[in-house]
Formats: C-alpha cells, sequence, structure tokens
C-alpha cells in the first residue's frame, strides 16, 4: 500500500487532535454523511488541504477521500493493537453473530460487492452503520474504494475472500467440537 492512504488517516488523526475544535471537526465529517461525497462544502476546510498535495484526484478519488472521511469519524472504534481489520472481516464477524438471519446480512453485503457507482456510497454507508461495533482499517477501507472500478475486482474479491473466510471460521471450529 502506498504512503497516500495511510498519510490520510493520520492527517485526519491530526488535524481532529491538534485542533480545540476537534470534536466540532468530528461531527462535521459525520454530518457529511447525509449528502453525496465531496458535496457537503461545510468539511472541505478539513480534507482539500489534504488532497491539494497531490495531483491528478480523479472525481471518484476525491469522493471516496471524502466518505472515508466522514466514516472514520462515524465509526472510530480502537482495539488494544490500534489496528483495524478489513471490512469483509467485520462483516464476516458479524455475520457470524446473527443466527438465521445471517443470509439476509450476506446479501446486504454481496449488494455492496455488486454495487456500481451510482448506489456503492449509499451501500457502503449502510454497510459501516451496522459494524459500528468493529474497529474497521480505514486505510485498507480507502485504497479498495479507490481501486473498485479495476479489472477483475480485485477490491471486491479481497472482501468476498475476507468475509468468507470469517463467516466459515467459527461454524467450522463449531462442527469439529460438535463431532
Amino acid at each position: 500500500m502506498t504512503e497516500k492512504y495511510k498519510d490520510f488517516m493520520a492527517y485526519l488523526q491530526d488535524r481532529l487532535e491538534g485542533s480545540q475544535y476537534g470534536s466540532a471537526m468530528r461531527a462535521q465529517l459525520r454530518r457529511s454523511l447525509s449528502s453525496p461525497p465531496a458535496q457537503s462544502f461545510d468539511i472541505y476546510y478539513i480534507v482539500e488541504p489534504f488532497l491539494n498535495r497531490f495531483e491528478n484526484n480523479t472525481t471518484w478519488s476525491r469522493q471516496c477521500h471524502y466518505l472515508v472521511a466522514g466514516l472514520w469519524a462515524m465509526n472510530r472504534q480502537v482495539d488494544e493493537t490500534g489496528q483495524g481489520i478489513n471490512l469483509g472481516e467485520a462483516a464476516g464477524r458479524h455475520a457470524r453473530t446473527l443466527g438465521d438471519g445471517k443470509d439476509s446480512f450476506e446479501r446486504r453485503f454481496l449488494n455492496l460487492l455488486d454495487a456500481d457507482e451510482e448506489r456503492f456510497f449509499h451501500y457502503l454507508r449502510q454497510m459501516m452503520a451496522i459494524l459500528n461495533e468493529y474497529t474497521i482499517d480505514f486505510d485498507d477501507c480507502l485504497k479498495q474504494m479507490r481501486y473498485w472500478h479495476a479489472k477483475g475486482k480485485s477490491s471486491q474479491q479481497k472482501w468476498a475472500k475476507a468475509f468468507y473466510k470469517e463467516l466459515y471460521r467459527k461454524e467450522e471450529a463449531k462442527e469439529e467440537v460438535e463431532s
């Protein structure tokens, strides 16, 4: 992963913690989720200084950065290691807790993976709201979002593999115990 992704999350952390208005800025970032990405102008002063460091920011890339900033502000769980987990893994863990309801959650996750550009941001916001108890790796999330349109769908494959690995991990262990 290039440092650009890690730099953005570190930038947000520094920007909010280094300001006496950090909690107000975090609230603005959270409120920006009610608008399409990069269309909530009251957070430009937070995100634009970072984006202006780089040339050739596509509309998609800009939207991804704005959305991740809002999601990060909404879903800032911290675990003891300081490391987050892949969104697919978090979704798999959540699905395991649902029992009979896991099928509908799995369909929701698959809808996210199949989403076109128009629906992707909406589905991702919904998924992150559901997964708010999990520590998400937002560096990785931003990277996967930026390459969502890549040939071969490598981002979707990464999240899907992590989802199913986590979903069936506990069930396999449970079957071994019952045998």
